[in-house]
């Protein structure tokens, strides 16, 4: 499989399953989606306010809207 198919991938988990991540904590390291569920289950996942989030991440409202949209162009739920 090449990167870019990963990468997309990728993109299908996160919207498909947009509303059960925490944003803030999946930044806190670079992960994959499944051990972001596996460590947030266990509590392992520790969100420090020292950590610098991305710009986008700032109004989560907006993200997630944006998010949703994203999803239901593509037909994603």
């Amino acid at each position: 499989m090449h990167k870019d198919q990963i990468y997309f991938i990728g993109a299908i988990n996160v919207l498909r399953n947009r509303h059960k991540i925490n944003f803030h904590e999946l930044h806190c390291g670079k992960i994959s989606i499944d051990d972001y569920f596996k460590l947030s289950e266990k509590g392992q996942i520790v969100y420090n306010e020292k950590i610098k989030l991305p710009l986008f991440l700032q109004d989560m409202n907006l993200y997630m809207k944006c998010l949703n949209y994203i999803a239901e162009a593509n037909e994603i739920k």
